[in-house]
């Protein structure tokens, strides 16, 4: 079975970033599936569309299913409806519970369609490139930001180390 992932992130997003529709995050799916299916025709038959949907917002859950009844949407709808809750409020073990049971199930699937803006996001495409059996496989193909590409959270300062001394071995090598 192939599994693709959606993210969507709305309560917190609404501010900064733009708005995408079921419609955007599915067209990627859908091509994907059709170009299996064009790819593989012995394989029609047997293909499940399936999508794990993660979300932070109970009511994409419903919309995705209804605007797009030929797949089949796996999701938490526990976790959707804790991340739903003011900050306060969501701050709780099962919430993170579900949060992390979100990126993991994200990084297991084999394709990601999302918003790089999203941490989330970023989080379960660099622990999908970390995980993959296929280590010298790259999997930056298999992702697609409806927003901006991946990058680094540019904001956060590292400090800046200087070697003082000349490095040596105590063993050779």
């Amino acid at each position: 079975m192939i599994l693709y992932r959606v993210q969507v992130r709305r309560n917190d997003k609404k501010y900064e970033a733009s708005f995408y529709s079921s419609f955007d995050y599915m067209r990627h799916v859908v091509e994907f599936y059709e170009l299996y299916s064009i790819r593989h025709p012995a394989r029609v038959k047997e293909l499940k569309r399936v999508v794990y949907l993660a979300t932070d917002s109970p009511s994409v859950i419903s919309q995705f299913k209804r605007n797009h009844p030929n797949y089949l949407f796996v999701s938490n709808m526990k976790s959707a409806m804790n991340a739903n809750k003011p900050t306060a409020k969501r701050n709780t073990l099962k919430a993170f519970e579900g949060f992390l049971l979100d990126v993991y199930f994200l990084s297991r699937a084999e394709f990601q369609v999302c918003t790089f803006s999203s941490n989330v996001c970023r989080l379960v495409y660099a622990l999908a490139q970390a995980t993959s059996s296929r280590r010298t496989y790259d999997r930056s193909k298999l992702a697609v930001s409806l927003d901006t590409p991946y990058f680094f959270v540019p904001f956060i300062k590292f400090a800046r180390k200087i070697a003082i001394l000349d490095h040596r071995p105590s063993k050779h090598e």
